[in-house]
Order: structure tokens, then sequence, then C-alpha cells
């Protein structure tokens, strides 16, 4: 296989933050097929292509995720600076993750405790993320109370995927 250089990497990486839904979806199922084959707990190592791509902050944030509501992790930043840089991270890779059509239409634009948790009778993705990429790196991270979902949480995400995919596909 060949590797890509410095500049072809660049553009990778710059594009994981300009990612399509579309490209999205495909990329993380195959990053989850990929951890699946590297990891001897799962029994089944197949997956079916029936997830839908998840935003865990909406992309439309303002109304649950206001910078009110939850507060952007650079302060230094002017209120404007710092929707524009929401509004450019919630389409990051790091940002998404993949889950049951049925989970996904329950859960929609509600805010990340209500996301995680579910709300009455319906239960959120902790209950039902069966996925590393999504039970791994947000289930967990939760449950041991980092109750956040803001940009730092979602650029940590976008650079460990970077580097996975990088693993997977090479530089």
């Amino acid at each position: 296989m060949n590797k890509l250089n410095e500049m072809e990497w660049s553009k990778v990486s710059t594009s994981l933050r300009k990612i399509s839904n579309d490209d999205a979806k495909l990329l993380l199922f195959w990053v989850a097929l990929y951890r699946r084959s590297k990891d001897d707990r799962y029994d089944e190592k197949k997956l079916k292509y029936e997830y839908e791509l998840e935003h865990i902050m909406p992309i439309k944030w303002e109304e649950l995720w206001g910078l009110d509501v939850v507060p952007h992790p650079n302060n230094s930043h002017s209120p404007e600076e710092q929707k524009r840089d929401r509004n450019e991270k919630v389409r990051w890779i790091g940002n998404m993750t993949l889950l049951k059509s049925s989970l996904n239409n329950e859960i929609k634009n509600n805010r990340f405790d209500i996301k995680m948790e579910g709300k009455g009778q319906k239960k959120g993705i902790k209950h039902y993320a069966t996925l590393s990429i999504t039970r791994d790196e947000i289930v967990e991270p939760y449950e041991k109370g980092d109750k956040v979902w803001n940009e730092s949480k979602i650029e940590e995400r976008t650079k460990k995927s970077e580097r996975e995919i990088e693993e997977i596909w090479g530089r």
C-alpha cells in the first residue's frame, strides 16, 4: 500500500473537519469494523450496515446547546467567534457517531444528558450503544462523570479518529 506523504495527509486531516454526512457514516462504519477485527472480545466480527449518523452536538445547536447552556471552552473568544467555532466543529468527524435509526430518531437534538440517559420511558445512548466508537469514546467517559460535550471533546475525538484512520490506511 502506498503511504501518504505529509502534504497528502494534511489534506486528509482537513477533510475530516469538513466531511459530508455520507462520507462520515461510511468512514465511521469502517473504523468500527476495524476495531472489531482487532479485538477478541467481539465474537461477531461482521456488522450489518444499519446505522445512522448522529451528531452528538446537533447541527442546530442554538436552542438546546446554546453558549449559555454549554459554554464554549475558550472564553477568550468573542461570542461571535465562539458561534463560528461551534458551527464549524459540529461538522467535524469527532462530533459524529453511528446509532441504530430507532435510537437516533428518539434522541434527536436533545441536550447531552438526555441523549445519554434518555427521557421518561425512552432510554438513551448509554443503554443501547454497541459500537466501540460510541461506547468507548462517549459512553464510558460519561459514566465515569465526564458529563460535558463541547468543542474540546470534538477536537480530542477528531484527533483520535485521525490517528486511527492513519493506522488503518497508512500515511
